[in-house]
C-alpha cells in the first residue's frame, strides 16, 4: 500500500480570536476608511495583518504591528500590535521569540485588563497548536475556558471549543472532535452568530469527513458555503469547495471533484494566495494519479513549482512523494526512486518522523518491483522501526503488509504468512478495540431507548388510570346532590387552610435549619479560629520558652566543656554527646514551632509560605513542581483567614500527593481577580479514586480540607488529569463576610 496526499482545508482562521470570515484586503481597506474610532481602526488593521499571515507575507505581517503601534498607545493596541509580531515570528519558525512577545502581552495586561489577559490563555493554545504541542494546547485551553467562563466571555468559550476539536481532529480523536464542535454550535446559539455558525458548520463538515459520513458532511460545508457566498466572503467559500472536491473524490465522482478543486484554485489565485493554489494543484492530481498519468505529472509538477517558490519544504515533500506515486503506478519505478528518496531526505530535515515511515515503506514497494530483497527489506524494516516510535497505527499496519508482500513476491511464503498472520493480528486489535467502543456504544443506546420505551408505557398506563378516575369522579358528580357540593367545599377549604399551614410550618423548618447550619458555620469558624490562635500561642512559647532554655542549657554546657577534667575518652565522649542531642532538641523545637505557624506565611503572606512549603518538602526529594501565580505579586496580602486556610488546605493536598499518589511531578498555579482565589493543583500519580473518602485516613484529611473551604464559602473539587493523575481546584471568595476582616499578620 503506498502513500499519498490529499489536503482536507484546516480550519485555519476559525482559530484566531478576531475571526476574518472570508473578507479580501480591499474590503478590509473600505472599512479603515469608514472607521470612527480609534478602536474600530485597531480591529480593521489586525485583520489585515491577519491576512498577510494567512498568505505568509512576514515583512507586512510587522508592518502592520507599526502601524497598530503607532495609531494608538492603548493597552488594546499594544495587545493586538504584539500578537502580530508574534504571528511573524511563527512564519520564521521561531517559537522562543513568539512566545517571548505573548508573555509581555500576559504581564502588561495582567490587573489591567481582564478581558485581554484572558485572550493570552487562548493566543498561547493556538500558538501550541501551531507547533503541534497538543498537550500544551489542551493545558491553555483549559485555563482559556475556565477564565472566560468566569468573565462570561462567550465569544471566547466558542473559540476555545473550536480550537479543542480541532486538536481533537490532529490526534485522531474523531468522536470526540465531533461532540466538541455540537457543544461549539449550541454554545454559539446564546448570540445567534451568523458568521460564527458558518465556521461551526465548516468544522463539523471536517469531522463528518473525517468519520467516514460523506453525506452529512456535504450538508454541513453547503451550509457554510452558501453563508459565505451571500457575504461575498469568496476566500473562505473557496476552503469549502475544496473539501467538497476531496468528498467528491472520496466518492469516485471526479468530473465534480474536478470542478469544485479549480473553482477553490481560481480563487486563491486570484487572491495571492499561492499555497492554497499548491494545495488544490495536489488535490487534483491526486485525482488522476491511476487514471491519466501524464494529467497528474501536469498538476503535481505547477504544485512543485509553488511549493519551491515559497520555500515551503513539507509541501515540496508532499508534491515530490505523489509525483513518485505517479512513475510507481506507471512501473517506471527507478524514477519513482529518485522522487521517493527526495522526498524522504526533505522530511529526515524537517523530522517528520510520520512522513519518514510511510516513504520508508514506498521505497520498500518500490525496490521489491525493482527484485531488489535486500534494499526492500532494509526499508520495509525501518518504516516499521520509525512507526513504532512514534506509535503510528496506519504506518504499522502498512510496513507489516509491505514486509509480508515482499516476501511473498520473493516466493519465501512461510515468512510472508508470518507478516501477513502478523499484520492480521495487529489490525484484528485495532478492529476488536473499536468493535468493543462501538458494542459498548451499541449497549448504552439499547438502553436508553429501552428506559424511554419503559417510560412511556408507564405514562400511558398512567394516563389510562386518570381517564378511568375522572369517569367516575364525573359519575359521582352527576349522581351525588348539594349535600355533596357541600362536603366538597368543606374539603377544599380544609385542605386550603392544611396547605397554608403546611407551607407556614415549612418556612419555619427551613429557617430554624438554616439558622442551626448557621449555628455549627460560626462554631466552625470559631473552632478554626480558636485552633490557628491556638497553633500561634503554642509556636510562641516554644520558640520563646522552650527553645530558649534549651539554648541556654546548651551553652552552658559548652561552657563547661574547657572546664572539666575527664576521667577518660568515653566521659568525654558521653559529655560532647550530650551537647549534640540538646543541639538536635534546639533544631526540633524550632522547626515544630514553624510548622505550628509557618515564619514566611505570617511575615511576608501565602505566596511566600507556600514557596516555603514547597521548598521544604521537594528541594531534597526525587519529586519535582512548578509554582506559577497570576493576578498578584509575591508580596500581596490576602485576608488572614484565607490565607490560613489556603495554606493548610494546600499543605494537607500536598501531603496526599507525597503519601499515597506515586507522582513524579507536580504544577500548582494560583490565580486572583476581583472576586476569587482560585488554587490549582495538578500531579501525574495514578489518579483519584472516587471511593478515597472511604478510607478512613485519606477520608479524615479531606473531610479538614472541605471544612476549611466551607467556612469560608468556598469549594474544593478533583477532576482526572488529561492523561494520568489528578487535578484539584480550590476556589475561595476574596468578599463576604467569612473574609473581609483585613490581616493582622
Amino acid at each position: 500500500m503506498l502513500f499519498k496526499y490529499q489536503n482536507i482545508a484546516v480550519l485555519f482562521w476559525a482559530l484566531v480570536p478576531v475571526l476574518i470570515f472570508g473578507q479580501n484586503r480591499s474590503q478590509l481597506t473600505e472599512q479603515l476608511r469608514q472607521a470612527n474610532s480609534g478602536s474600530d481602526r485597531i480591529a480593521i488593521l489586525t485583520k489585515i495583518g491577519q491576512l498577510h499571515y494567512e498568505k505568509g507575507n512576514t515583512d507586512s505581517v510587522y508592518h502592520y504591528a507599526e502601524l497598530i503601534s503607532k495609531a494608538d498607545q492603548g493597552l488594546e493596541a499594544f495587545a493586538n500590535s504584539q500578537y502580530l509580531r508574534a504571528y511573524g515570528k511563527v512564519l520564521e519558525n521561531k517559537k522562543e521569540e513568539a512566545f517571548f512577545l505573548l508573555d509581555k502581552v500576559e504581564k502588561r495586561t495582567k490587573g489591567q485588563n481582564d478581558s485581554l489577559w484572558a485572550q493570552t490563555f487562548y493566543k498561547k493554545a493556538y500558538f501550541y497548536y501551531h507547533f503541534n504541542d497538543f498537550i500544551s494546547v489542551s493545558k491553555q485551553l483549559r485555563l482559556s475556558m475556565r477564565m472566560a467562563d468566569s468573565l462570561d466571555l462567550v465569544g471566547q468559550q466558542i473559540a476555545s471549543q473550536i480550537l479543542k476539536s480541532n486538536t481533537q481532529l490532529k490526534v485522531g480523536e474523531l468522536k470526540d472532535a465531533l461532540e466538541t464542535a455540537k457543544e461549539a454550535r449550541k454554545l454559539n446559539s446564546i448570540t445567534n452568530d451568523k458568521s460564527t455558525e458558518a465556521t461551526i458548520d465548516k468544522l463539523l463538515g471536517n469531522c463528518f469527513f473525517h468519520l467516514g459520513k460523506y453525506e452529512e458532511s456535504l450538508q454541513a460545508y453547503f451550509r457554510s458555503a452558501r453563508y459565505y457566498e451571500n457575504q461575498n466572503y469568496m476566500l473562505q467559500a473557496a476552503d469549502i469547495y475544496g473539501n467538497i472536491g476531496s468528498i467528491y473524490q472520496s466518492l469516485k465522482k471526479l468530473d465534480q471533484a474536478e470542478s469544485y478543486t479549480l473553482k477553490a484554485k481560481k480563487i486563491y489565485g486570484e487572491n495571492g494566495y499561492n499555497t492554497k493554489v499548491a494545495n488544490s494543484y495536489v488535490n487534483l492530481g491526486t485525482m488522476f494519479t491511476k487514471t491519466e498519468p501524464e494529467r497528474a505529472l501536469d498538476y503535481f509538477e505547477n504544485a512543485k513549482k509553488v511549493f519551491e517558490k515559497n520555500a515551503d519544504s513539507a509541501g515540496l515533500a508532499k508534491a515530490l512523494n505523489n509525483i513518485a506515486n505517479v512513475y510507481y503506478y506507471e512501473t517506471k519505478y527507478k524514477k519513482a526512486l529518485e522522487f521517493f528518496n527526495k522526498s524522504l531526505a526533505i522530511n529526515k530535515s524537517l523530522n517528520d518522523q510520520k512522513e519518514v515511515s510511510r516513504l520508508q515503506t514506498n521505497l520498500g514497494y518500490t525496490y521489491m518491483m525493482l527484485n531488489n530483497k535486500a534494499q526492500s527489506n532494509e526499508y520495509f524494516v525501518a518504516g516499521l522501526s520509525t512507526a513504532r516510535k512514534i506509535d503510528g497505527l496506519a504506518e504499522i499496519t502498512a510496513s507489516m503488509e509491505g514486509l509480508s508482500d515482499m516476501h511473498a513476491h520473493f516466493n519465501e511464503f512461510e515468512k510472508a504468512l508470518e507478516y501477513k498472520d502478523r499484520y492480521i493480528a495487529f489490525k484484528d486489535s485495532m478492529l476488536n478495540a473499536r468493535m468493543t467502543e462501538k458494542i459498548a456504544e451499541l449497549r448504552t443506546r439499547y438502553e436508553t431507548e429501552q428506559k424511554e420505551r419503559e417510560i412511556k408505557s408507564l405514562n400511558r398506563e398512567k394516563e389510562i388510570d386518570q381517564l378511568k378516575l375522572s369517569r367516575q369522579e364525573m359519575e359521582l358528580e352527576q349522581s351525588r346532590n348539594q349535600i355533596i357540593y357541600l362536603i366538597i367545599f368543606i374539603l377544599l377549604s380544609f385542605f386550603v387552610l392544611y396547605g397554608a399551614y403546611k407551607r407556614v410550618s415549612m418556612k419555619r423548618e427551613r429557617e430554624f435549619q438554616k439558622a442551626i447550619i448557621s449555628e455549627q458555620e460560626e462554631g466552625l469558624k470559631a473552632l478554626i479560629s480558636a485552633l490557628e490562635s491556638e497553633r500561634k500561642r503554642i509556636s510562641r512559647d516554644l520558640h520563646d520558652g522552650v527553645a530558649q532554655t534549651l539554648t541556654g542549657l546548651k551553652m552552658s554546657f559548652e561552657r563547661f566543656y574547657d572546664s572539666l577534667h575527664f576521667q577518660n575518652q568515653t566521659q568525654r565522649k558521653r559529655f560532647l554527646q550530650s551537647i549534640e542531642y540538646l543541639n538536635e532538641a534546639c533544631d526540633e523545637v524550632r522547626t515544630i514551632s514553624h510548622e505550628m505557624m509557618p515564619k514566611g506565611l505570617q511575615q511576608f503572606g501565602l505566596i511566600s509560605g507556600l514557596q516555603d512549603i514547597l521548598s521544604n518538602m521537594f528541594n531534597n526529594s526525587n519529586m519535582s513542581y512548578t509554582f506559577d501565580f497570576y493576578g498578584m505579586k509575591s508580596q500581596d496580602r490576602l485576608p488572614e483567614m484565607v490565607e490560613l486556610s489556603a495554606y493548610r488546605i494546600v499543605q494537607e493536598l500536598l501531603n496526599n500527593i507525597v503519601k499515597h499518589s506515586g507522582a513524579n511531578k507536580i504544577d500548582i498555579n494560583l490565580y486572583r481577580n476581583e472576586k476569587d482565589l482560585v488554587i490549582t493543583i495538578e500531579d501525574d500519580g495514578k489518579g483519584f479514586l472516587p471511593d478515597i473518602e472511604k478510607d478512613s485516613q485519606k477520608g479524615k484529611g479531606l473531610l479538614n480540607i472541605r471544612s476549611r473551604a466551607n467556612t469560608l464559602n468556598g469549594d474544593i473539587g478533583f477532576e482526572p488529569g488529561a492523561t494520568k493523575g489528578t487535578i484539584a481546584t480550590l476556589t475561595l471568595p476574596l468578599k463576604g463576610d467569612a473574609n473581609d476582616q483585613n490581616h493582622t499578620g
